[in-house]
């Protein structure tokens, strides 16, 4: 009797701890919303605050950008719009799916490839 009843208890704990766990973790889940992208490639058309970029694969995506879009071009790093875009410039992007549309967070110039190191060869005396 005495074992049915500490089996019970116990199951009765585990299933009271991972309850809330469950509904923490969902709650941090939402409060991130949606899951962050990024292209890199160059931008084929601008129209109005939609800025279109094909990506090394030939893959366009269209990016609509607004107020708080943060934009950066090779001359203004900060403080740029997307007026101060233009088609042909090597971009990177950050954007989530909102309602249907990919809402531009963050564009500008792609960082700088880090250059190939080399091996330290041994010094010949």
């Amino acid at each position: 009797m005495r074992k049915h009843l500490f089996t019970a208890a116990a199951a009765a704990l585990a299933l009271a701890l991972a309850v809330p766990a469950q509904a923490q973790q969902a709650k941090a889940a939402k409060a991130k919303g949606p899951a962050p992208h990024q292209v890199t490639g160059t931008i084929e058309k601008i129209e109005g605050d939609s800025v279109t970029v094909k990506n090394t694969k030939g893959e366009s995506v269209v990016l609509v950008c607004n107020a708080k879009t943060k934009v950066a071009t090779a001359d203004k790093k900060e403080g740029a719009t997307v007026a101060d875009l233009k088609v042909g410039d090597k971009v990177q992007a950050q954007y989530v799916e909102q309602d249907g549309k990919n809402v531009c967070k963050k564009i500008g110039p792609p960082p700088p490839k880090k250059p190939a190191t080399k091996e330290a060869s041994p010094k010949v005396e």
